[in-house]
């Protein structure tokens, strides 16, 4: 066997845990964008304790989106959810918004993107932040005719 030889730590640095996925793509919280529709996983609502309502708020210059937690009587109320029990993500159709956004993001109509959001605060308010500044994206899958 050969000898172990003695090195220096000097120069060395632990590797923050924050470089490697602990969540699997089912247990990540995401936010989805095709040309004509959102959509969320049951991973969000579960982080924002099963709203069944939100707010979507949008900053253009930085690409972000914030979903914040509201109730059904605010009158920009968005149901997020599919169903009550249990409650699961819903795709929602919102043409006039992704066009939106795809012009003003300057995104392939061909594609469909992806990001993963963390929770974040805002005084006593918790809110999903989506950064969409490098998201996730592929190709649309051709129509099958029938």
């Amino acid at each position: 066997m050969e000898k172990i030889n003695e090195i220096s730590m000097e120069g060395f640095r632990v590797v923050s845990s924050d470089f490697f996925t602990n969540m699997t793509r089912t247990q990540a919280p995401t936010l989805t964008i095709w040309d004509g529709s959102i959509g969320f996983c049951k991973s969000d609502i579960t982080l924002l304790n099963g709203c069944e309502n939100v707010l979507i708020h949008i900053n253009s210059d930085a690409r972000k989106i914030l979903i914040v937690p509201t109730s059904s009587s605010d009158k920009d109320a968005v149901r997020w959810v599919k169903k009550s029990h249990p409650r699961e993500g819903r795709k929602i159709s919102c043409k006039k918004l992704t066009d939106s956004m795809f012009d003003i993001w300057k995104w392939d109509r061909e594609y469909i993107y992806r990001t993963v959001g963390r929770l974040v605060t805002s005084g006593n308010k918790v809110m999903l932040l989506f950064d969409f500044s490098e998201p996730e994206c592929w190709k649309r899958p051709e129509a099958k005719s029938v």
